[in-house]
């Protein structure tokens, strides 16, 4: 499977990944360790296959206007029978268009008209754990409710590839102008 991620700047992704190894600690949750090299991000779009070059050339083509954008989370989330605990971004107009516009300009790469990742289908959210059984998913809840909210920016956009192994690849990255 491949994915487009928003990546954040060097202080919001340490922030999040100190959430990820502290649940870790606390016995909560093993996100951290189910994917190498995974990073902390919201995802755009899904895609279950793709011809790398070309949509590389178009992802160039597309975010070289860009700029880095504010992210803020306040609020904590699941989705119902996933056992997921997500951080929840405050939806912007610019995160808002970011993510539409992506999706118009990359339709014809979009084989699944189910994606939860579609305008319209989109929770924006930057998971803190997965796959957890019911009692420690409360705790985790319970856990993430007492964070500070983190303000950051979207920094770049990525185009990865999630590989058999449990690892995940970055195929592209590409800076956004700086604001």
């Amino acid at each position: 499977m491949y994915a487009i991620i928003a990546l954040f700047d060097e202080p919001t992704e340490q922030k999040i990944k100190a959430i990820w190894y502290d649940l870790k600690r606390r016995g909560m949750s093993n996100y951290v360790d189910d994917m190498r090299h995974r990073l902390p991000h919201i995802t755009i779009a899904t895609y279950e296959s793709l011809h790398h070059p070309q949509l590389v050339n178009k992802l160039i083509h597309f975010y070289k206007g860009q700029y880095e954008m504010n992210v803020e989370f306040h609020a904590v989330g699941s989705f119902l029978k996933s056992g997921v605990v997500f951080l929840a971004p405050t939806i912007t107009k610019e995160l808002l268009a970011l993510h539409e516009k992506h999706h118009l300009m990359f339709d014809d790469y979009n084989h699944n008209p189910a994606s939860h990742y579609l305008p319209g289908k989109w929770t924006p959210h930057t998971t803190l754990s997965s796959h957890l059984a019911a009692e420690k998913l409360g705790h985790v809840f319970q856990y993430s409710v007492k964070l500070a909210p983190i303000k950051g920016k979207i920094t770049s956009i990525a185009l990865i590839e999630s590989i058999q192994g449990n690892r995940v690849e970055i195929i592209f990255r590409k800076r956004l102008k700086k604001i």
